[in-house]
């Protein structure tokens, strides 16, 4: 489907006019029959944006479903090899993990204590 031949298009390559005024004006004075060609490229034309937007989404699309499955083994990994170390531990060195678990233990205790102090002493 090509346009009709004028000096508006030259080889079937449109002008820099796409507004509807534009389109006023190049078919001025022309019967209805004879817009049909330009209206026909223009609805061609609408189509072609909607694909290429189409596709463009698409693609992000498939990028962000990449990106989260990535996310989601890289979490799945440190997991691991954090669960990994945490049994060495509790194998190999029993006594220093008890000794991590009680100095966290404590640490959690004095910053509880801070937290409640801080809240009812205003009350």
């Amino acid at each position: 489907m090509g346009f009709p031949a004028s000096k508006e298009y030259e080889a079937g390559v449109a002008p820099g006019r796409t507004g509807s005024a534009d389109l006023a004006e190049i078919t001025r004075g022309r019967k209805v029959e004879a817009r049909q060609p330009y209206l026909a490229g223009i609805g061609g034309l609408v189509c072609a944006t909607g694909a290429s937007v189409g596709r463009l989404c698409g693609g992000t699309q498939v990028r962000a479903r990449i990106y989260y499955a990535e996310a989601v083994a890289t979490a799945q990994r440190l997991a691991s090899r954090t669960r990994e170390r945490a049994r060495f531990l509790k194998q190999e060195r029993p006594l220093q993990a008890l000794g991590m678990i009680a100095a966290g233990a404590f640490v959690c205790g004095i910053a509880l204590r801070i937290w409640r102090s801080r809240t009812h002493e205003s009350s």
